[in-house]
């Protein structure tokens, strides 16, 4: 059962974006009559799930204080590498092979990172470029055509009348959920993101986790390239433009602090949903597609910012109320006690 206090946090990391998000469908419903319409949450609902999948990659990077630029070109890779593979040795080796490039691309990055101490921003802008590169090269710079219908399932079916992309969601969703907050492995995590030397100090073994912590967001990259390679009916090594961003702009949103040692699984798919529901209204407001890059790398910038100086207030917080503390007389510390 879970308690009054983790509930509590809870709602106040997603308050703010659960605020955005009713603000955003309040304007679009009233400028846009096409947006208020059941067809297109629903269309909402579907276009965030790839995103969502991508984001809590992300989101477990962002927890070991890192951050990984690459996703979209690990998405390339992976969507290219899956649709190769399904057209030569079938959907299911497909599948198998864009998981398991996301990995792969995914692992790399955390070995250096973790290893060979070179920071995550240009790890990652490294792995951008060599996954992009591997993504035309395999390609031969055109989009992979020929998947079988077998494999479009996975972004185009349903079970028991349920999208699957939604049931993959869910399940990755509660299984990172039980893994973070239920496991020991989960807990290393946390404290490797809030203090690496304390976590080191403690017998965690840094390295190995953060480098785990690399390899599986790369697997949940690869997951959401199934989806997105699934309902183009395509590999395309074009895939994945701006979607980093996209992704660390639903993290913050969704109250993970940049810097690590803090994640929020509900709270990332939800800011999915409010970075989903902004492209969907413009779009159908009929806002160019440059103007939309434009104003969400400016949310982007404004979320980052907001999230930053969160922090830094909460830190004075704790540090005023430890000075406080210590300048209590005596006998109060004892009470205190």
């Amino acid at each position: 059962m879970i308690g009054a206090a983790p509930m509590r946090k809870l709602a106040l990391a997603i308050g703010p974006a659960t605020v955005v998000l009713g603000i955003l469908v309040c304007y679009f419903s009233i400028e846009v009559p096409s947006f208020a319409t059941g067809g297109n949450a629903s269309n909402i609902l579907r276009q965030a799930a790839p995103l969502a999948l991508a984001a809590l990659g992300q989101m477990l990077v962002v927890l070991v204080a890192g951050i990984d630029i690459s996703t979209g070109a690990v998405v390339a890779l992976a969507s290219v590498s899956a649709a190769l593979t399904a057209v030569h040795f079938g959907a299911s080796f497909g599948l198998v092979a864009g998981v398991a490039a996301g990995a792969l691309a995914g692992a790399t990055s955390g070995v250096a990172v973790a290893y060979l101490r070179v920071q995550p921003v240009i790890a990652t802008i490294g792995m951008l470029s060599i996954a992009r590169g591997l993504a035309y090269l395999f390609s031969q710079s055109s989009p992979v055509q020929g998947v079988p219908d077998s494999f479009l399932y996975i972004g185009a079916g349903t079970v028991l009348g349920i999208p699957v992309p939604f049931i993959c969601l869910f399940l990755v969703a509660v299984s990172g959920w039980y893994w973070l907050t239920c496991t020991q492995s989960g807990r290393f995590l946390f404290a490797l993101g809030g203090s690496e030397e304390a976590a080191a100090a403690s017998g965690i073994d840094t390295r190995l986790w953060k480098a785990t912590a690399y390899a599986v967001a790369g697997a949940l990259f690869g997951l959401a390239a199934l989806i997105y390679t699934a309902r183009s009916a395509s590999g395309q090594p074009t895939f994945g433009e701006g979607l980093a961003l996209e992704t660390i702009a639903a993290v913050v949103l969704g109250g993970t602090t940049l810097g690590g040692g803090r994640a929020n699984v509900a709270g990332t798919i939800l800011g999915s949903v409010i970075i989903t529901t902004l492209s969907n209204g413009m779009d159908l407001a009929g806002v160019s597609p440059y103007l939309q890059r434009i104003m969400l790398g400016v949310v982007t910038v404004l979320i980052v910012l907001f999230s930053v100086t969160r922090k830094r207030l909460s830190e004075r917080t704790k540090a005023k109320k430890v000075k406080v503390d210590t300048q209590a007389p005596a006998s109060r510390r004892v009470m205190l006690t």
